[in-house]
């Protein structure tokens, strides 16, 4: 692969990362209506939607060609998306879940990461 056909890649990255920080507002805007008492069922309802969107943007950062020198930017990327991921699982079970604002405060400190590891990589590092 050429440095060449790099420009298209990042082009092609950048719309997937507005497609999952989109799913993350989205998400973040619904989980902050709830009420303080709500259980881990409705806020599992509420981000079924994000972990969707960070299931694919994982799909699509993995199926894209990276440079060498890109590629431990990119998994360190890709080990941010498996955070949310995990904390967005975590919401599913009931004993691991202990209230909205931790969880609330646990997913935006992960979505933090998320954006400046998207943003480093997307500058190309």
């Amino acid at each position: 692969m050429t440095g060449s056909t790099l420009p298209s890649l990042a082009s092609a990255f950048a719309f997937d990362n507005n497609s999952f920080q989109s799913a993350a507002s989205s998400t973040q805007q619904a989980l902050n209506q709830l009420p303080a008492t709500a259980s881990a069922q409705q806020v599992s309802q509420q981000v079924q939607p994000l972990l969707a969107a960070a299931n694919m943007f994982q799909s699509d950062v993995v199926n894209l060609q990276w440079s060498a020198a890109m590629k431990p930017k990119v998994q360190s990327l890709l080990n941010s998306v498996g955070q949310v991921s995990a904390i967005l699982n975590e919401s599913q079970r009931a004993t691991g879940f202990t209230s909205v604002s931790q969880f609330r405060s646990q997913l935006k400190s992960a979505l933090g990461t998320v954006k400046s590891a998207s943003a480093y990589v997307s500058a190309g590092g």
